[in-house]
Parts: structure tokens; sequence; C-alpha cells
């Protein structure tokens, strides 16, 4: 079975150098936050949001090429969950390797590192 090992990157909003490191969960209730399912099947994606507002959670490889569309539509205040089985868009099983989470809302803006490991 295949692991993600997580690590978070940083969140910025509007007019913040997204270089600057930041934690993921902010004052303002923005974040993007992963953990391993208990058998290892899924990893979810805990989505925080400050208000109602469209969301778009994507997954990039190294090169910085979107292997897949984890969320795209409408999200409530609060927090969405959001499970992602390992696989790419074209439901072929993403290799071992790093990739990033990027999570979209507005001018709000959260990246977290994964890294795929198997047995």
């Amino acid at each position: 079975a295949r692991r993600a090992l997580t690590e978070p990157l940083g969140a910025s909003g509007s007019g913040a150098d997204p270089a600057a490191p930041a934690p993921v969960q902010m004052a303002v209730n923005f974040g993007l936050t992963m953990t391993q399912g208990p058998n290892h099947s899924a990893t979810w994606f805990s989505i925080t949001l400050p208000s109602a507002g469209h969301v778009r959670l994507q997954l990039f490889d190294i090169a910085g090429r979107s292997v897949a569309t984890l969320y795209d539509g409408d999200a409530p205040m609060g927090r969405t969950a959001v499970s992602w089985n390992g696989r790419a868009s074209n439901g072929l099983q993403l290799t071992r390797g790093a990739y990033f989470a990027h999570l979209t809302s507005g001018a709000l803006h959260a990246t977290q590192k994964l890294v795929l490991i198997g047995e």
C-alpha cells in the first residue's frame, strides 16, 4: 500500500510573499491539512475556509505539472473534507515521489508537500 507523508509549506493571502514561510492554519481560518486514512487506502485533505466560496484543490508533480484536480467547486465556510485515492486524473496510480497539493480560494492560497512512498 502507498502512504503519503505530508509537510506544510505555507499559506498566503493577497499581497503576501508566497516564498515567506507561514503556518498552514492561519488566523483567518484558511488552510489545508492532510491525514492518512487508517488503512492507508486514502489520504484526506481538510480544507478550512473563512467564508463560503469557490475552491480548487490540485495536485502537482515536482516538475510543476498538474496531475490531478481533487476538488473544483463551491465549499461552505468552515471545514470541508476531500478524499484522494492516490490516482492521477487519468485514473492511473501515481508513482513514488514528491508532489504538491495546492489550494486556491479567491486571493487565498495554501500549498502542502506530500511524498508518496511504497512498500
